[in-house]
């Protein structure tokens, strides 16, 4: 909170009232018209600023930062308009605007990780029984046989610009358009990935020519790495009911996909 009071007194902010408006690996505040987004990963999101301005001068769907990264003490807070979203669009609105965004994104001069580079940061939050205390000992087994079985499949796939967290958390509504967020783990790895987010029919209709058995695939792997980043939230933050669902959620559809029909 000190960082994002900081941050808003070098823009020249007055205002005084402030909300959380999101609190995870990021902590959001909202000060006036200004999103202040407020983390320690500093090249994240300094990659995050350059890519969401290089996607807003392409015509892509996303926010276009108000100012570079502003360092605050460990923190570095970057500032993003602060937008009300309309109601939620159909799916196949979101996933054609996702299409445009990978293709603002597929020209970036910006060095990107690999997809595959996460499946190494989730087997190493499952081997650290500390960080995922939370985490039943029977789930931590399903979650790393999950992604030992799907890591090569990764890495050996063909590869293009992804935003990788593509839900609905991470866009809005804006003016009829749906615009995406959160850009932070954009990653080079295959489209399939992006596209486990969305039903077998939107997919098909927006994507015809993708792989279906790789996107089956990948939606165990997100399944995986979403149920790990949430039993390591739950280990620092036991009481948040809703990451515990979507925890426990996505560990059964790991669970129920590695025991097959």
């Amino acid at each position: 909170m000190a960082a994002a009071h900081e941050a808003a007194r070098r823009l020249g902010l007055k205002s005084r009232d402030v909300t959380v408006l999101h609190q995870s690996n990021n902590v959001l505040v909202r000060i006036g018209d200004v999103a202040f987004k407020v983390g320690v990963h500093r090249e994240r999101i300094r990659r995050e600023v350059d890519l969401a301005r290089h996607a807003s001068d392409a015509g892509g769907p996303v926010l276009r930062p108000l100012a570079d990264p502003i360092q605050s003490g460990s923190f570095v807070v970057s500032p993003w308009p602060y937008v009300q979203s309309d109601p939620t669009p159909a799916n196949e609105e979101a996933a054609r605007a996702l299409a445009a965004l990978h293709h603002s994104l597929a020209k970036t001069p910006h060095a990107l990780p690999r997809l595959a580079d996460r499946f190494g940061e989730v087997h190493g939050l499952l081997d650290d029984e500390v960080a995922t205390a939370a985490l039943p000992q029977e789930g931590r087994g399903v979650l790393r046989e999950a992604v030992a079985a799907l890591a090569p499949v990764v890495e050996s796939s063909v590869s293009t610009v992804l935003h990788t967290e593509p839900h609905d958390g991470n866009r809005l509504t804006v003016g009829g358009s749906v615009v995406y967020l959160d850009l932070e783990r954009v990653s080079i790895g295959p489209l399939e990935w992006d596209l486990a987010y969305f039903g077998q029919e939107v997919a098909e209709r927006v994507w015809p020519q993708h792989d279906l058995t790789m996107r089956q695939h990948l939606r165990v792997g997100v399944s995986a790495c979403v149920s790990t980043y949430c039993w390591r939230h739950l280990s620092a933050r036991p009481e948040e009911t809703a990451m515990r669902w979507h925890a426990e959620h996505h560990l059964t559809v790991v669970r129920e996909a590695l025991a097959g029909p």
